[in-house]
């Protein structure tokens, strides 16, 4: 199906777009997952021109295309799960993917950083902050890890990512 959306991006830029989805569910979980805030959404005929596309699906894609061409067999798990993010530790912020991966371990890849996280690891894991909210994990050996999580609430990501790390009670 084919959605025609009104949104927000973290700009605070009005975006006006037509995308394809399974459903508006999907299509709304698409936008969040890149950081845009869907508003108002309408599905639309299936002439209509498409007009934007994830970002992070296509990351994917290329990636998986990129390591079968290499023919490269990794015993890295495979990422499930990907999403564009910021990782903030104390007073520097890193841009890159968070990703959710086979053996329910977080990654973080940025720059030439690459943080492993896992839930052995890891004090806490909750989403905080009203309006805009953080995900924000407090490792064991002390360290404060924060993701911008969104505006108002907080998308379906980053609640899995919360759930995976959350030490068991």
């Amino acid at each position: 199906m084919k959605f025609r959306f009104e949104a927000i991006d973290g700009q605070g830029t009005v975006l006006r777009r037509v995308l394809r989805a399974e459903d508006e569910a999907s299509a709304r979980e698409a936008l969040l997952a890149e950081g845009i805030f869907p508003k108002r959404m309408e599905p639309v005929d299936e002439e209509e021109k498409i007009s934007w596309t994830p970002r992070t699906g296509a990351r994917e894609l290329q990636d998986r295309v990129k390591s079968q061409r290499e023919g490269t067999a990794s015993s890295e798990p495979d990422v499930r799960e990907r999403l564009a993010a910021v990782l903030r530790r104390g007073n520097t912020a890193t841009r890159g993917f968070l990703l959710i991966r086979s053996d329910n371990s977080v990654l973080f890849e940025g720059g030439d950083k690459r943080l492993v996280l896992q839930r052995d690891q890891v004090e806490t894991a909750r989403l905080a902050g009203f309006p805009v909210r953080v995900l924000r994990i407090a490792m064991l050996d002390g360290e404060l890890l924060e993701f911008g999580a969104g505006l108002f609430f907080a998308g379906r990501f980053h609640r899995r990512v919360r759930d995976l790390l959350a030490p068991r009670k």
